[in-house]
C-alpha cells in the first residue's frame, strides 16, 4: 500500500468517523451534545486543531510549489485563508463557552498536553 492509499484509507475512517458522531449527537441531551461539541473543537488537541494543522501543512507545501512555479498561488492562499477561518472558528467558540461559563473541555477522561499551537498563533 502507497502513502497516498494510507492517507485515501485515514480520510475515509475519518468521514465515516464524523457522521457516526454527527448521529451520536444528535441524540444526546442538549448538555451533553454542549460538551461533547466542546470536546470536537476545544483548541486543545482537537479533531479541528488536528485539520487546521493539515490544512497548514498543506498550505506550506502549496507555498513551495507555487513559489517553484509549478502550483497556483491561489491554491496556497485558499488554503491558508481556510486554515485561518477554522482556527477562527475555534478561538469564537472557545470565547462564547467561556463567556457563558460553558463547558469546553469534557468533564472527565485523559486530556494530552500539547505545545503552542501549530499555526503559529501560540494558545
Amino acid at each position: 500500500m502507497t502513502e497516498f492509499t494510507r492517507g485515501i484509507r485515514q480520510i475515509e475512517t475519518a468521514e465515516a468517523a464524523l457522521r457516526a458522531l454527527a448521529d451520536r449527537l444528535s441524540a444526546l441531551p442538549p448538555e451533553d451534545a454542549l460538551r461533547l461539541l466542546g470536546r470536537l473543537f476545544h483548541s486543545d488537541g482537537s479533531p479541528l486543531s488536528e485539520l487546521t494543522h493539515v490544512l497548514c501543512t498543506g498550505t506550506e507545501i502549496a507555498r513551495k510549489q507555487a513559489q517553484q512555479g509549478a502550483w497556483p498561488d491561489e491554491l496556497a492562499l485558499a488554503l491558508a485563508y481556510a486554515a485561518n477561518a477554522l482556527d477562527e472558528g475555534a478561538l469564537d467558540l472557545d470565547e462564547a463557552l467561556d463567556r457563558h461559563h460553558l463547558p469546553s473541555r469534557p468533564a472527565a477522561g485523559p486530556s494530552a498536553p500539547r505545545a503552542a499551537h501549530r499555526s503559529g498563533r501560540g494558545r
